[in-house]
């Protein structure tokens, strides 16, 4: 097994989508290459969808994140497995890559303020703060003058999270806010 794979990748290798598993080191590299390229030129869409009122919809550039993506890290990272000093470690996972599938995330850089911004953004727009209870003092008298209601907002480490997700992933797809 390890002759047949001396100069490819293990089986069941995946980043995302692709099938790594038997490419050459180059092969990988052109492979991602080229689906980086994709995900950087497309919109990442976020979707609100409130309950009784129009849904909206947000694109979020990744060029505005700063993103770019480490391909030599992330084929360095699928060449490895299975090629450990450890030799019984290196032996588990050729058998491993045989019968089961390895998921590697994409190696990237981002610029956290940016994405922590855009995120602010949208939260500002879509947040409905809580209000408490008001009081105003009339004619000797404390009067109630607002109902407490309970707020909505979106969970903005989720979106956060289901975004690098999806950038590791080098997989565009509608996240929905909640």
């Amino acid at each position: 097994y390890s002759a047949v794979f001396a100069k490819k990748i293990y089986l069941n290798q995946r980043v995302g989508e692709e099938k790594l598993g038997g490419k050459t080191k180059e092969k990988a590299k052109n492979l991602l290459d080229e689906n980086s390229k994709k995900f950087l030129e497309s919109d990442i869409p976020l979707k609100y969808s409130p309950s009784g009122n129009e849904p909206k919809q947000y694109l979020i550039k990744p060029s505005g994140l700063g993103l770019q993506y480490d391909i030599d890290n992330t084929v360095e990272k699928l060449w490895s497995y299975g090629r450990n000093e450890n030799m019984l470690l290196s032996f588990w996972q050729q058998l491993k890559s045989v019968f089961s599938k390895n998921q590697q995330n994409a190696t990237y850089i981002i610029n956290e303020d940016s994405l922590n911004q855009k995120i602010s953004e949208i939260a500002e727009e879509l947040d409905n703060p809580e209000k408490d209870f008001s009081l105003s003092y009339k004619q000797g008298k404390f009067v109630l003058t607002t109902e407490r209601q309970e707020g909505e907002r979106i969970d903005q480490n989720e979106i956060k999270s289901n975004l690098k997700s999806q950038i590791s992933n080098l997989k565009l797809q509608i996240a929905h806010l909640r």
